[in-house]
Parts: structure tokens; C-alpha cells; sequence
């Protein structure tokens, strides 16, 4: 059946959290009734009460995520990542793009400053003992934008990070890539990719 060929590594499940599982005491700290989102979801909240977090999976192989290729206009970035399956088992793997502000942030308005928001993703199938490349194409400026305290989604200049991941810590990931948005011309990407290319 299925799910003993799932349970015995024959048919390789894959799969990741589309939202972060608490501790059960995690109610009982946390104010419900505030909608703000402060101190909540994988945006907000960076307690200790995180089980598994959004965007966790495991595999029955093992990967490593290295930026093969970046480039960048005035107004979007291309990040290319090869995944390596280290595994002997041929799966899919689940690749997750985040941006983060860097902190200290500039003033936002009282906007809240997320810890990291999902911007893309995209699943590849990569052979035991082979790689796969991953393309981001056209990530712009509206990937880094926040939401102000009237709700409207703004680009503060500062700086960000892009993040690559897998999902799963126990792999090997990119360190983040450094993002500057100018003061005066949002539309610029002050951003030198050849430090970055393997």
C-alpha cells in the first residue's frame, strides 16, 4: 500500500507546514483577541514556543541549497539556486524564497516590521546524487513592501536580506543575500551579485 511504501522510504513523501505549530501553553501566553498579528504567526513571533515552524518539512534524503547564479536591473532580481539531493533516493524538495528587513530599521510609521515574509517558492524533482537548478525570476520591489499603519502596502528604503531555504535546518542553505533600497529611488537595487555567484 501507500502508506507502508511512504513509512519504508520506497515512495518519498515530501511535503512543508503552511503554518507554524505552537506548544499547547502557547494560548495561554499569547493575547488571542489582539488581531494585530504582533507575536503571532511566522511573521511575528519569534518565542520559544515554536514546534515546528511554517515552512518546515523533512525528506527521507538530504540537500544542500548554494546560489549558483544572480543578477539584477533597476527594478527586480533573478536569484538561481542549485539543489543537491546528498540522499540515494530521488525526491522533490520544496524551495522557499523570505525578505527580511534588517534591523535597526528605519521608522516605519509604527508599521510592524515582520521577522521574514514568504515571497515565492517553487518545487523541483532532483535525482539521488544530482542537482537541480532553481530559478527566481523577477523578484521587484512590491517583495519587499510592508504594510503600513493604514493598511496600505509601502517599500521603506533600508536594508534586507533575501532568503533561501529548504524548510529544514538539519540541510545545508545560503547565507542571506544583502539588499539595499535607496532613500530617494525606490526603483534601485544597490546590490553587487558577484560576491554571491558558486
Amino acid at each position: 500500500s501507500v502508506i507502508v511504501d511512504a513509512i519504508f522510504g520506497r515512495y518519498v513523501r515530501f511535503g512543508k507546514l503552511p503554518y507554524t505549530m505552537y506548544a499547547t501553553n502557547y494560548t495561554d501566553l499569547v493575547d488571542i483577541a489582539n488581531v494585530s498579528f504582533i507575536n503571532r504567526g511566522y511573521r511575528y513571533y519569534d518565542g520559544n514556543l515554536i514546534v515546528f515552524p511554517f515552512g518546515a518539512g523533512l525528506s527521507y534524503s538530504k540537500f544542500k541549497v548554494a546560489i549558483h547564479n544572480t543578477s539584477a536591473t533597476k527594478s527586480s532580481i533573478t536569484l538561481t539556486l542549485r539543489v543537491t539531493n546528498l540522499g540515494d533516493k530521488d525526491t522533490d524538495e520544496v524551495i522557499q524564497l523570505y525578505t527580511r528587513p534588517v534591523l535597526p530599521f528605519p521608522d516605519t510609521g509604527g508599521a510592524p516590521i515582520p521577522l521574514r515574509k514568504l515571497v515565492d517558492f517553487d518545487r523541483v524533482t532532483v535525482l539521488k546524487s544530482s542537482h537541480a537548478l532553481v530559478t527566481f525570476n523577477s523578484i521587484s520591489l512590491d517583495s519587499f513592501a510592508l504594510v503600513d499603519v493604514y493598511g496600505n502596502r509601502r517599500v521603506f528604503p533600508g536594508h534586507y536580506e533575501l532568503i533561501a531555504t529548504n524548510g529544514n535546518a538539519q540541510d545545508t542553505n545560503p547565507d542571506p543575500i544583502p539588499i539595499v533600497i535607496g532613500e530617494e529611488n525606490f526603483n534601485v537595487f544597490f546590490f553587487d551579485s558577484s560576491s554571491y555567484t558558486q
